[in-house]
């Protein structure tokens, strides 16, 4: 047996590297691989022997011939294959398989005729994997060489459209690709220029990508399918929105085969759906990841002591973490995803959830750096502002109501605000979402300062910890957002305006404040408007007590 690595164990599904106490894995050992196929390690020779039984019906390598035809295989002659395999041949698993699911994907990102009908074709055979309640089918892909890897533990590469990977490697530090505002303000030439050139690179790659279904997502219809598949069964429904809503396979019996998969399935389903290059890369072929949350969340989470065994650190079910729950369920309510039904749901618990009396340790939100912290609180601003007003009737799934309450329950728990009451914390997470907030917030860099400046404003006036207890956030930003700012001069304009220059920056404001002054009266200057009280001073004394230090 040899060692590669990095890789996952064909039998528990545990990762090299990450300690496993349901397996009693300590997270040190080896994985040793199987020296016949190659496309297979186990945590030690006890995994390996009890999985033989089923990874001996497809242990071997192709011949080079064989991997030479399945090259040379056309879309629909890939699909075929792959739809015979998942859905009619006596078991799912070959040693071909993973040579199959590689040529699909080449043969979708080649942009070739028909990949949306392979796709639907491949979407309907996986989705019928949810559907059977027998173990063995999902159990024998995952036995299949290299299938456990591919599925629980590569690089997301396959699931990100071209302009995403672009992100990924080059852009991620600004959240993608920051405005031209934002490039032109940063005073480091070189800085500046290499900036530029990243972003003419990415503006080609996006106007070269066209308007059709991109190969990511045509992919992804296949693979989230099967982790779902993997993870539970359950009843066929008019669509896959709901088909999270199941049975988790074998968890009254968590360490056999079938247990052991519906948790690393679910973890890996969920870690791809909170990541947000893959969410924008694949759409609406992750419909079920919202109602999987749910059933996860509401049937064996952190809260229940018998199941702390299967959480890794700052999990709340496995493979969702708190911040990265709000921020993606926010997102499908902002985009109006047919699953915001179903994300709606999840942000009402998670609002629930954080008040609680629970012990600091046993928290999984405790841990959250103030960084990760802002970036929630600047996505619930977003939220409140775009979604609360949103009345132009068009949405993929059922109207949603926004929920407050919860909202200002998780805006209050991620700053320290309450639950428990923490002045340290909301000195540094304030900071983190003001000061250093414009690339750590919900759109890229340059896209952010209207919600930084909502946050000076509730850092500049609500630092009284005695005033916390009964203090509606949501409330708050929503009077921050109704002030006008072209209103005659009053105390509430003239502190917005101090808000926006601390967050657009002095000379950015400046020249946004003339333009707007500019649209109002083309005809006046903004001295003149001024002087007529119908615009904010542009030089504002800022008293001792309203400075941010």
């Amino acid at each position: 047996m040899t060692d590669p690595s990095p890789s996952v164990c064909g039998y528990t599904l545990v990762q090299r590297g990450i300690p496993n106490a349901l397996v009693d894995y300590d997270g040190e050992s080896k994985l040793l691989g199987c020296s016949r196929c190659k496309g297979v390690t186990y945590i030690d020779q006890g995994a390996q022997k009890r999985h033989w039984k089923r990874h001996k019906r497809f242990c071997r390598q192709l011949t080079s011939q064989e991997n030479a035809e399945i090259q040379s295989l056309s879309m629909e002659e890939c699909t075929n294959r792959i739809e015979q395999r998942l859905c009619f041949d006596p078991s799912a698993g070959g040693p071909d398989l993973y040579p199959l699911f590689r040529r699909m994907r080449e043969l979708y990102n080649g942009d070739e005729d028909g990949s949306s009908d392979s796709a639907l074709t491949l979407h309907t055979a996986a989705r019928a994997l949810i559907f059977t309640p027998d173990n063995s089918r999902v159990l024998d892909i995952f036995a299949s060489p290299h299938m456990a890897k591919f599925m629980i533990l590569d690089e997301e590469e396959d699931l990100l459209r071209p302009k995403a990977r672009f992100i990924k490697k080059y852009l991620q530090e600004y959240g993608g690709r920051p405005s031209e505002e934002f490039v032109e303000d940063i005073e480091d030439d070189e800085e500046r220029s290499k900036l530029k050139r990243l972003c003419e690179e990415y503006d080609r790659i996006d106007n070269s990508e066209g308007w059709g279904q991109p190969g990511s997502m045509s992919f992804c219809f296949l693979y989230f399918n099967i982790l779902v598949g993997a993870a539970l069964h359950g009843n066929p429904s008019m669509s896959s929105v709901h088909d999270g809503r199941g049975n988790f396979r074998s968890l009254d019996d968590p360490k056999s085969p079938g247990g052991l998969l519906a948790i690393a399935a679910l973890r890996r389903a969920l870690m791809l759906w909170t990541d947000p290059l893959v969410l924008s890369s694949c759409g609406d072929a992750m419909a079920p990841a919202a109602s999987l949350a749910v059933n996860a969340l509401q049937n064996f989470n952190f809260l229940r002591e018998e199941n702390v065994v299967f959480m890794r650190d700052g999990e709340l079910v496995p493979g969702l973490e708190y911040d990265r729950a709000v921020n993606t369920c926010i997102q499908e309510q902002l985009e109006k995803a047919g699953s915001c039904h179903h994300s709606l749901s999840i942000l009402r618990l998670l609002g629930t959830m954080v008040t609680r009396r629970l012990g600091g340790g046993t928290c999984p939100w405790s841990t959250l750096s103030p960084q990760r912290r802002a970036h929630v609180i600047l996505k619930v601003i977003k939220y409140v502002w775009e979604g609360r007003d949103d009345d132009d009737g068009f949405s993929f799934g059922p109207r949603t109501e926004m929920p407050m309450r919860e909202l200002n329950n998780i805006f209050k728990s991620m700053c320290g605000m309450a639950y428990p009451k923490n002045a340290v914390l909301f000195d540094k997470v304030m900071k983190s979402a003001s000061v250093d907030g414009e690339k750590n917030g919900p759109e890229s860099a340059g896209g952010n300062r209207e919600e930084r400046a909502a946050v000076y404003y509730i850092r500049r006036n609500h630092r009284d910890e005695s005033t916390w207890a009964g203090l509606d956030v949501v409330e708050v930003l929503a009077k921050f957002e109704g002030i006008e700012a072209f209103s005659r001069e009053t105390e509430e304009a003239i502190e917005k305006d101090n808000c926006y220059r601390l967050a657009y920056g002095a000379k950015r404001h400046a020249q946004t404040m003339d333009i707007l002054c500019r649209i109002r009266s083309p005809s006046e200057t903004r001295e003149q408007l001024v002087i007529r009280g119908q615009a904010i001073p542009k030089k504002v004394e800022i008293g001792e007590q309203s400075t941010i230090t």
